[in-house]
């Protein structure tokens, strides 16, 4: 474009315009580098008068599209300007342009799109007037421009949206009664129509609480049932309603349809449901309705009530609600056999941690350091951070800096952990070597400083390396963890801090921890584009990860795709890297179902669609077993025949069928590159459909995918097996034994015979108990000893199953024998085996001639990780449990990661865990899945016996146990309100940890938690009265924390001790009267007895608190 025509588009000078185009005429159809022509720019400036001038000039200039796509009338519009849109709609209306009005962008969108979403309704009418065909146009994203009745009055106008929504989904997550009405009278077929998640917008109206909207779908039709509906997995309204715990639409549906389902596929109930996403209102709503009340005793597939669950999740509330309920029966049994009082959760929230790194469990330090012992006096100057009293100490002795604590921290440690600079700037001054001094954990007073958050002190330490030598040895160090101070300015979130430390000793970049992370695999791990893209110009900087993982492993698991781009622009061979698992970041984005880092890899690499992993697992395959359609979609679409077989046969419709994934099997049906698998055989001879009806894992999922493979596959027959014969299951059933030799006589092979169940008839008799039937049929057809059913059961273990211990004790013998230890060893299909039964159900006598006969009974766990002796220790059978013990190679797991000696602690069984700890002292240190190991567990529990004969007898070093996730054992006690359980810990382990890496110590915990009772014991312990005026990383101090909660208790408990800082200011400079809560609390008579207590605290401040006082006294009236 010539530069004068541009520039007086851009002004709007409609003079120089035509000055041009006199002058050459054909400057007119000059162009930007966007594409844009004059009448473009013009209407992105709103020059309508320019605008107007253009056209008669030049009216070809109305259909040329710029590189977006965009016609000047679709610039118009979406610039927001309606008026020159509406003029350069008039003059393609002239010019009979109407292929130029229905243009789209190259998003799809029209000018109808853009004049609706920008809310230019005027504007939107006068489009649908001059060109109905454009309210027929979706973009990209499948979305239409309806958004009035006045499109609904067009016959062929589209409804579509985004996610499979049509204009109904709109109208009922907006809540417009009216709009629903109008589009239910109009287009009545779209309230049975589903998005992509298979929601109608009757699902929708109730997930989202739109009860006026739920109504007016409900009077709509009430012959099509929509209250009935079911979702595709199975989930009815009503436990769609209690996991959002919406009461009003539930009592709207109850009202409607009375009868209205209340069960899910799994036996969920709605009372289930709400109790597990902790909805109380919802549960009283159930408890105290007619229709719904008997539910509170129904069980799920597991066999749990609605109280299970609530037990499990510590929902005391919830609890008690149902304890009230006359029909409650607290006897119920869940199928482990555990009644709900049995049932106790013991994972502890540990979300006040997920703000920082933790690294591993902290020990106590057993090595023998060299160093002096740190004078008393230096280290109390330390702690205050007293230079005066430091420099008299080094004028008087030079050599005292150099002493340590236990803990091998010098001087210079202990103010880094405090964060006095002053102090470490005069330290550093007096003897420089102190920044070169590695404590027990192997840290410098630099890595110190960046693991307490203290990034300016960390920063003024770095300085002081500022030598080549000592920069090059003292920076790089590592701690015992293999932690870099890199690493953990990193980790802890100090980007600023860690472009210092870049810039200062570029080497650290190289380093890698002992779980192999490298500093840029913890930036990707973390989002951190800054110091990511730091690390990535530096040519040796390391960007390993742990298991093998790579930087762009972390970054595509982030599925944080500006991340991915910039390392594969870098670093493009990481792409094909693979784990210790052996998987590349490509497989990652497969499994995890991360499309949009995909998309980023593919194109790069279109190649790279066509991978096969080690163990001939293509990626349809993968996704396919994971259920991610949108990935497989993304796949095909680069690389159209991506392969879709495993090294077995096994195409990616095998494997959907295989993990049940129904909605990935409708999509290879559906998809034309696909669709052909449904007659594929795998290596064993088997098509997807003969995969699906021998499917046992969940008969319901099976025969949903079972029903969509046959739509296209009609009279396949079922695998059959030999059927029982009716009189042999009536004698088995009854133990009629000469029936039974009768058949035996009269049928050859009768005995063989097997229910659809695959129970033989030694199965239904050990089943029923019947001893004399079992020896007898044993003898005539001995094998029947090693039968399974589909349950993986045989028949000992099928009697065991049923509690009939003379019939296994029958079956035993004869399997001893016959020297069947195969059979005996077997496991059910929940990995149980007839030890794992007969403990749980107290059988001692038969469990110990059990493990007289097979010890390797001893060895097996369950799919739930439970041992024989987990189970044993559970129910405190101690004779069961000596002998496990004493059998090699035992195991001794439990579920959720629990051990034996976690159960012991849980059964305060102080003499089961006295002889596990002289056998195996090992499980103390064990941690389970909610990373607690038997400490913590006996902490947080209560267990005062256990405590005292673990710290007692056994090992002292356990009360300064701390979590992988930071807790330790006091902070535990505090949140529970356990004093006795402190008052142990203390009195075996004086100095036991008391706070976190945050600064939140087990006093902030027992405020935070209200428990008085731990507060009054800390202010008059010595070991922690210490922590009245200890900062967290907020730098509030317990008091800062117990005047927001608003306890006037507690305030009084820690007003009460003399050296508590009322003063003492947080992070934006306030006192701890300053966080009184002002309106939510101000009515109540504990607002105003803690402002009167603080008012008493702190009287310079009382003129503040009054102001805050008549402020919230103001809000509320």
């Amino acid at each position: 474009m010539d530069g004068r025509l541009l520039r007086a588009a851009v002004t709007g000078d409609a003079t120089l315009l035509k000055q041009l185009a006199c002058d050459n005429p054909a400057v007119l159809l000059g162009t930007t580098p966007q594409g844009n022509t004059c009448l473009h720019i013009s209407a992105i400036h709103g020059h309508e008068e320019f605008c107007r001038e253009t056209v008669p000039l030049d009216g070809s200039l109305l259909d040329i599209t710029n590189v977006d796509g965009e016609t000047p009338l679709l610039t118009a519009v979406t610039r927001g300007r309606a008026n020159l849109a509406s003029v350069l709609l008039s003059c393609c209306l002239e010019q009979r342009l109407s292929e130029t009005i229905l243009k789209q962008d190259k998003h799809g969108c029209n000018a109808l799109h853009h004049a609706v979403r920008k809310g230019q309704r005027e504007l939107a009418l006068e489009l649908i007037k001059a060109e109905p065909a454009l309210s027929q146009a979706v973009n990209e994203r499948n979305e239409s421009p309806i958004c009035s009745s006045r499109l609904l009055d067009i016959p062929d106008s589209a409804h579509s949206g985004a996610f499979g929504l049509n204009v109904l989904h709109a109208a009922v997550r907006n809540g417009n009664s009216v709009v629903a009405k109008r589009v239910l009278k109009a287009r009545s077929e779209l309230v049975v129509q589903e998005n992509e998640n298979k929601h109608t917008p009757m699902h929708l109206a109730v997930n989202e609480g739109k009860v006026d909207v739920l109504t007016v779908l409900l009077e709509h039709d009430p012959s099509l049932g929509l209250g009935y509906s079911i979702s595709t997995d199975g989930a009815p309204l009503l436990c769609i309603v209690a996991s959002q715990g919406h009461v009003g639409v539930a009592r709207e549906l109850l009202q409607r349809c009375p009868d209205v389902p209340y069960c899910d596929a799994n036996g969920l109930t709605c009372l289930h449901v709400a109790v597990s996403f902790g909805h109380k209102e919802f549960v009283e709503f159930v408890l105290g309705s007619e229709q719904l009340q008997h539910l509170i005793n129904m069980e799920d597939s597991s066999g749990k009530t609605a109280l299970h669950l609530a037990a499990t999740n510590c929902r005391t509330d919830m609890v008690d609600a149902f304890l009230l309920h006359p029909d409650m029966d607290v006897t119920v049994l869940d199928n482990a056999g555990n009644h709900a009082n049995k049932t106790i959760n013991t994972v502890e929230d540990t979300a006040s941690t997920s703000s920082y790194s933790s690294g591993a469990s902290k020990e106590s330090a057993e090595e023998d350091l060299s160093g002096a012992p740190m004078d008393e006096r230096l280290l109390k100057a330390a702690m205050t951070g007293d230079a005066t009293l430091l420099k008299q100490l080094a004028s008087e002795d030079p050599a005292v800096l150099l002493g340590t604590t236990p803990q091998g921290n010098t001087c210079l440690h202990i103010s880094a952990i405090h964060g006095h600079q002053e102090f470490c700037e005069d330290a550093v001054a007096l003897n420089g070597s102190l920044l070169d001094t590695a404590n027990a954990d192997g840290e410098t007073p630099l890595l110190t400083a960046v693991t307490r958050d203290h990034a300016t002190l960390a920063s003024f330490l770095l300085r002081c390396c500022g030598g080549e030598q000592l920069r090059a040895e003292t920076v790089p160090k590592q701690d015992k963890q293999g932690y870099n101070a890199l690493h953990h300015a990193i980790c802890r979130g100090h980007t600023m801090l860690a472009l210092e430390l870049i810039e200062a000793e570029p080497a650290l970049s190289k380093a890698v921890n002992k779980w192999a992370q490298s500093p840029m695999f913890v930036a990707a791990s973390n989002n951190y584009g800054d110091v990511l893209d730091k690390l990535l110009e530096i040519p040796y900087s390391s960007d390993s990860g742990n298991y093998g993982f790579t930087a762009l492993h972390a970054a595509a698991r982030n599925g944080h795709t500006a991340l991915v781009k910039r390392i594969v622009e870098k670093r493009p061979w990481l792409v094909r890297q693979e784990s210790f698992d052996k998987r590349n970041p490509m497989h990652l984005a497969v499994n995890e179902n991360k499309v949009d880092v995909l998309t980023v890899f593919l194109g790069y690499d279109r190649s790279l669609g066509y991978l096969i992993s080690r163990d001939g697992i293509p990626l349809l395959c993968m996704a396919a077993s994971q259920g991610h359609v949108g990935v497989a979609r993304e796949l095909l679409k680069h690389c159209p025949d991506a392969p879709y077989c495993d090294a077995n046969g096994s195409t990616c419709l095998h494997a959907a069928v295989s993990s049940g994934n129904a909605r990935f099997v409708e999509f290879v049906l559906r998809s034309q590159q696909l669709q052909h698998l449904i007659i594929v055989t795998d290596n064993g001879g088997q098509t997807p459909l003969d995969l699906a009806s021998s499917d046992t894992r969940d008969m319901q999922e099976a025969a949903d995918i079972v029903a969509l493979l046959q739509n296209h596959l009609n009279n396949l027959g079922l695998h059959r097996h030999l059927e029982m014969d009716q009189r042999l299951l009536e004698a088995a059933t009854s133990g009629h034994s000469a029936e039974m030799r009768h058949l035996e006589n009269h049928v050859p092979g009768v005995l063989l015979g097997t229910t659809p169940q695959g129970n033989t008839c030694l199965h239904i008799a050990s089943i029923q108990g019947h001893d004399r039937l079992c020896e007898d049929v044993q003898n005539l057809e001995p094998s029947l000893l090693s039968a399974i059913n589909l349950d993986g059961e045989t028949p000992l273990l099928a009697a065991v199953a049923c509690g009939h211990v003379s019939a296994a004790a029958v079956l035993l013998r004869w399997c001893r024998e016959r020297q069947l230890s195969e059979t005996i060893l077997k496991q059910d299909k929940h990995g149980c085996n007839v030890l794992h039964h007969i403990i749980r159900r107290g059988h001692r006598k038969l469990a110990l001639e059990l493990v007289e006969a097979e010890p390797a009974l001893s060895h097996a766990v369950n799919q739930y990780d439970e041992s024989p002796m987990f189970i044993a220790v559970m129910g405190d059978y101690e004779d069961v449990f000596d002998v496990l013990l004493e059998i090699p190679g035992s195991a001794h797991g439990g579920a959720c990661g629990d051990n034996a000696l976690h159960a012991a602690v849980r059964n305060d069984n102080s003499a089961i865990a006295r002889r596990i700890m002289e056998k195996l002292p090992e499980l103390a240190r064990e941690e389970n899945n909610g990373k607690y190991t038997m400490m913590q567990a006996a902490v947080v529990l209560g267990k005062i016996d256990v405590l005292r004969v673990l710290l007692s007898e056994h090992d002292r070093s356990l009360g300064y146990v701390v979590s992988t996730v930071g807790i330790p054992l006091l902070n535990s006690a505090a949140l529970r309100g356990h004093t006795d359980v402190a008052r142990q810990l203390l009195k075996y382990s004086p100095d036991a940890a008391n706070c976190r890496s945050n600064g939140w110590t087990c006093l902030h915990e027992a405020v935070q938690a209200e428990q008085t009772e731990f507060v009054e014991f800390a202010m008059g312990s010595p070991q922690l009265a210490i922590l009245i005026n200890m900062r967290d990383s907020k730098r509030e101090t317990p008091l800062h924390v117990a005047v927001r909660k608003c306890n006037p208790k507690v305030v009084a408990a820690l007003l009460l001790h003399p050296h508590t800082g009322v003063t003492v200011p947080d992070n934006n400079g306030n006192p701890a009267c300053y966080m009184l809560p002002a309106e939510d609390h101000a009515k109540t008579l504990n607002w105003n007895e803690v402002i009167m207590l603080m008012m008493k605290a702190d009287p310079q401040e009382a003129t503040s608190v009054l102001n805050l006082y008549k402020e919230a006294k103001n809000k509320i009236r």
